[in-house]
C-alpha cells in the first residue's frame, strides 16, 4: 500500500524565462568593447591634397579621433557613458539594471546621432588641411574619404545596443502574483476540507 503525501496551498510556478540564453549579451558586449577600443586608435579620415599641376601628384593626410574636433570629444564622452550603462546592466544589482538599460538605450541613440554627424562632416571637410595655402582652382581636386575608424565606431555602438536588447529579452520574467487554480490531473483524488465547530465532551 503506497503512502500519499497531501500538500495544501498553491503550487509555486518557476519564473518564466526566454528561450534566448542569458549569456548571449556577453559576446556582443565584448565585440563592442573591442570595436570601441579600435575606434580610438584607428584613422577616421584621409584627405588627398594636390601638390602640383600634374594629375596624381597629391599628398595624403590622415586624421585620427583626436584630430576631428569637438565631435571626437563628444563621441568619447558618449561612448564612456554607454560602456558604463552596459556594464551595470550585465554585472550590476538587479534593482538598478532597468534604469541603466534605459540610460544605455538613450546613450546609444545619442552616440549614433553624433557618428552620423561626424560622417557627414568628415566627408566634406578636414580640420588638418589649411586651405588658405592652396589656390581656389586646386580645392576642387581635394578628396575626403572616411577611414575604418569611424566604421568600427558604428559597429561598437550597434553591438552595445544589441547587448542591451538581448539582456532584456533573456532576463527572467516575474511569475504572476495571483496563481491560477490548477485542475487535478487524471487519476488524482479531489479532497474537500470542511471546518465546523465541535462541542467539547466532558
Amino acid at each position: 500500500m503506497s503512502e500519499d503525501v497531501i500538500e495544501f496551498g498553491a503550487v509555486d510556478r518557476p519564473p518564466r524565462r526566454s528561450r534566448v540564453p542569458a549569456g548571449s549579451a556577453m559576446p556582443l558586449a565584448a565585440i563592442g568593447a573591442i570595436a570601441g577600443a579600435a575606434s580610438l586608435i584607428g584613422p577616421w579620415q584621409s584627405t588627398s591634397l594636390p601638390l602640383g599641376p600634374d594629375v596624381g601628384d597629391t599628398r595624403q593626410i590622415g586624421a585620427a579621433l583626436a584630430a576631428v574636433g569637438s565631435h571626437g570629444a563628444a563621441y568619447m564622452v558618449a561612448l564612456t557613458g554607454l560602456i558604463t550603462a552596459v556594464s551595470i546592466v550585465l554585472f550590476g544589482r538587479r534593482r538598478v539594471r532597468d534604469t541603466a538599460r534605459t540610460a544605455g538605450f538613450a546613450l546609444a541613440g545619442s552616440t549614433l546621432a553624433i557618428l552620423l554627424s561626424m560622417a557627414y562632416s568628415l566627408s566634406n571637410t578636414s580640420n588638418l588641411a589649411d586651405y588658405r595655402l592652396y589656390p581656389p582652382e586646386d580645392l576642387a581636386n581635394v578628396d575626403f574619404r572616411l577611414e575604418w575608424g569611424i566604421y568600427v565606431a558604428f559597429a561598437a555602438v550597434l553591438s552595445f545596443g544589441a547587448a542591451l536588447v538581448v539582456s532584456h529579452v533573456a532576463g527572467p520574467r516575474p511569475a504572476p502574483r495571483l496563481l491560477e487554480e490548477q485542475a487535478p490531473e487524471p487519476g488524482e483524488m479531489e479532497l474537500t476540507v470542511s471546518v465546523y465547530p465541535v462541542k467539547p465532551t466532558l
